[in-house]
């Protein structure tokens, strides 16, 4: 971000009893659970961001992809199939999706974009097709959130 400033992402799952509307909401959860539980040296400037209206909240889910069946719309990475931004997948899957639609909308596979039964036909091998990845993204995506939010105390790992 900049020499002096820091972004934090802090997960809050739905549900959360200290974030709930009775409790503040999640600003309150944040003040409360949260910044004690930061370094000193960087609770003042968290709670200075809070006093002054600074944190941006953003829900997050997993949403599984569903056949695109709208003419002459495409929705691609996250946008089609929404999964935890924590490892930034969206865009990979994005960049995957383009590569893979230049190749079943080319003009070889269809002449005509304006031939809607070859263009849904098209959309259908895509949706197929592109599960290779994004599912292994999905998986890693889950796994790698599932161990950041683990929570109770951690134990050592055996040697």
């Amino acid at each position: 971000i900049g020499t002096h400033e820091t972004r934090a992402l802090v997960d809050v799952p739905e549900g959360t009893p200290t974030a709930s509307h009775a409790n503040g909401g999640v600003k309150e959860h944040l003040r409360r659970v949260v910044l004690p539980s930061l370094p000193k040296c960087v609770q003042s400037s968290f709670e200075k961001a809070l006093d002054d209206g600074k944190i941006r909240s953003m829900p997050n889910s997993w949403l599984p992809p569903s056949t695109q069946q709208v003419p002459g719309m495409v929705l691609l990475g996250d946008a089609m199939n929404m999964r935890h931004p924590l490892t930034g997948g969206g865009m990979t899957v994005a960049f995957n999706d383009v590569l893979m639609l230049r190749d079943l909308l080319s003009p070889e596979q269809v002449i005509n974009l304006g031939d809607t039964e070859r263009v849904k036909r098209q959309m259908r091998t895509f949706h197929w097709r592109r599960k290779n990845l994004t599912s292994v993204i999905n998986i890693l995506a889950q796994a790698l959130y599932s161990l950041f939010a683990a929570n109770g105390s951690p134990s050592p790992l055996p040697l």
